[in-house]
Formats: C-alpha cells, sequence, structure tokens
C-alpha cells in the first residue's frame, strides 16, 4: 500500500499522523506527504490518495 498525503499546511501534518495511526498499523505503508497551496475543494486542507495490491 502507499498513500500520498496532500496538506494545505504543512503543520498540519502532526495532527494527520494522529488519525493516521487510528486507521493504520505497522508495518506502516509506504507515505509521501506534499505541501501544495490549494485542493479541489475550498477550505479542504487535506487530500489523500490511495494505491493498493493485493499479493
Amino acid at each position: 500500500m502507499h498513500l500520498t498525503i496532500y496538506l494545505t499546511d504543512m503543520a498540519d501534518r502532526a495532527a494527520f499522523n494522529e488519525v493516521y495511526m487510528r486507521y493504520f498499523a505497522k508495518p506502516w505503508p509506504v507515505r509521501a506527504a506534499v505541501g501544495v497551496a490549494a485542493l479541489a475543494v475550498e477550505g479542504m486542507r487535506v487530500e489523500v490518495t490511495a494505491m493498493a495490491a493485493k499479493g
């Protein structure tokens, strides 16, 4: 599994990590956090894309 996290404010990364840890367990999925100026929906602060493969 791979997640890409888009944040409009990288200061929100710690809060995102708290939520992330509620939904995923070790071994943690591979992820990348990217700071962006804006997202598609006005006021949206975080967007996540996920890619998974069944092995």
